[in-house]
């Protein structure tokens, strides 16, 4: 799923604005990747060019 497609999910599912529902998502989906530890567990190339992985 493309980055503006899943912010679009997030802020009508949380009813939040698209910029804030952007910030957030960013937050959440990168404090996961630093919280992922162990062999073969570097998903930074799933992640969207607009989290800076791309």
């Amino acid at each position: 799923m493309r980055f503006p497609l899943f912010v679009d999910a997030v802020a009508r599912r949380s009813g939040l604005t698209p910029d804030l529902a952007a910030t957030v998502a960013r937050a959440v989906l990168q404090t996961v990747v630093e919280r992922m530890t162990g062999p073969g567990s570097d998903p930074t190339g799933y992640l969207p060019a607009e989290l800076g992985a791309g």
